[in-house]
């Protein structure tokens, strides 16, 4: 986890997190929360779309909002901690540097990461136009499956990417990497699409989300 922290001089913070409730990731997929004794979890086969505009965009945070539609869905606690991770990064990514332009250069530095900051805030609330959008789509096999994330947003598109990054940035997409199936974006492109696996894994698609992720 050092690799996804930032060397911090004043004001240190201790958060505890309790591993032992977190969706356990099992031969490369997210194990279902079953209980002993318990018949398997029926996910089912399902697709939600949002289209966020500038109102949703400029005056709150939609997430927990989407959080809330999908809690209703039958089954979604099995996914809920990868999906938070997951849906939190793509769609800053899509509001951050698609839609505000956002450079992640500033980051190099204490003040110009609170200039980063200052900078989204005031985008935000001059948004008046562009939208994100964003697509789930779950298929269950009998204990087993996939859900597919697409984010997508109206701005120029993925800037080239870069290796690497400073302390402050450029660990969102080795984070997806490491928890998805398969991360997939193209320079260009405002349209990014990550699949998580859940339930059970053959060994066979264990190697095959090394190899795509």
């Amino acid at each position: 986890m050092s690799r996804y922290s930032v060397d911090q001089h004043d004001d240190l913070s201790l958060v505890e997190v309790a591993l032992d409730t977190a969706a356990p990731w099992q031969d490369g997929a997210w194990a279902l929360d079953v209980q002993p004794g318990s018949k398997a979890a029926r996910i089912g086969d399902w697709s939600i779309n949002f289209t966020l505009g500038p109102e949703e965009l400029r005056d709150a945070d939609p997430l927990p909002l989407l959080h809330s539609v999908l809690a209703q869905v039958p089954g979604s606690d099995s996914f809920r901690d990868p999906l938070t991770i997951v849906l939190g990064e793509l769609f800053r990514n899509a509001l951050e540097h698609g839609l505000l332009r956002l450079d992640s250069a500033l980051k190099e530095t204490d003040r110009g990461f609170a200039e980063y900051y200052r900078q989204l805030e005031r985008g935000r609330r001059q948004l008046r136009e562009g939208w994100i959008r964003i697509a789930l789509r779950c298929r269950d096999r009998g204990g087993r499956g996939l859900l597919e994330v697409v984010v997508e947003d109206s701005g120029a598109g993925l800037p080239e990417l870069t290796v690497g990054g400073n302390a402050y940035s450029g660990r969102g997409l080795p984070l997806l990497r490491a928890i998805c199936r398969k991360v997939q974006l193209q320079p260009g492109s405002s349209r990014v699409r990550a699949v998580l696996n859940w339930g059970g894994s053959s060994r066979r698609g264990k190697s095959r989300a090394m190899a795509t992720a």
